[in-house]
């Protein structure tokens, strides 16, 4: 009897367990708190984060994830206050929206300056081959544009040929986008990072002197520097 009776309290209990379990996954609250801790795990931001900082990031995070771009105050708040948010998984994300959008444009108006945009953020989300793609049929040197925006393009097209690792066709790129803008020190970077990378140590110190020269920062360049070192071998 005794026997019975525990049983019977057994049973009662399981009962209860899983009605109050049904009960709380059916609860909007906590299928809120589940859904936001799914979605900064998928960003890994699983460290506790504190108001106000969290309702800032859910909302972008959620307007990350659903493929939407983010506004210029976005992107502040996540270069500064919400660094530690930033992470590169998001990061990633952003970029790939952001690519998606201008490949969108081009694609409406045919402007090079949106392509070169999209380009910009596709390398950045790692999807060079994407950037490839859209950049290989453009004959930009047929285009009725400005000196400038052939620099640029080529400046981009090489940093394409770059990362998918055709590095004689970035040494080609970047100097012809020196040829049209020789004081812009962006095609300098680019064929400064080429020679590092296939080993001409003397070329490209010669080349990062010259974007040096042309205004740019030694602090950027010795991040460039570091990160070509990082992924080199021994």
């Amino acid at each position: 009897e005794k026997e019975y009776a525990r049983q019977k309290q057994i049973k009662i209990a399981q009962e209860k367990a899983i009605a109050d379990r049904i009960a709380l996954e059916r609860d909007p609250k906590y299928i809120a708190k589940i859904k936001n801790q799914k979605l900064r795990a998928k960003y890994d931001l699983n460290s506790f984060i504190e108001q106000p900082f969290f309702s800032m990031l859910m909302d972008i995070l959620r307007r990350v994830d659903a493929g939407n771009r983010l506004n210029e105050k976005d992107v502040l708040w996540l270069s500064t206050d919400g660094e530690d948010f930033y992470s590169e998984k998001l990061k990633s994300s952003y970029h790939s929206n952001e690519a998606q959008y201008y490949a969108n444009e081009f694609i409406k108006s045919q402007d090079p300056w949106q392509a070169i945009n999209a380009s910009s953020h596709y390398r950045k989300s790692n999807k060079a081959t994407i950037a490839d793609k859209l950049l290989s049929p453009i004959n930009i040197e047929k285009w009725k544009s400005s000196k400038k925006i052939k620099s640029a393009f080529f400046t981009t097209q090489g940093g394409v040929k770059r990362d998918i690792g055709c590095k004689d066709e970035a040494i080609i790129l970047g100097k012809k986008a020196h040829d049209l803008m020789d004081n812009d020190f962006r095609p300098c970077t680019l064929i400064g990072a080429v020679y590092m990378e296939t080993n001409c140590f003397d070329l490209g110190q010669e080349w990062y002197s010259k974007a040096v020269a042309r205004g740019a920062s030694e602090r950027v360049i010795d991040s460039d520097l570091r990160s070509i070192f990082v992924r080199s071998n021994k």
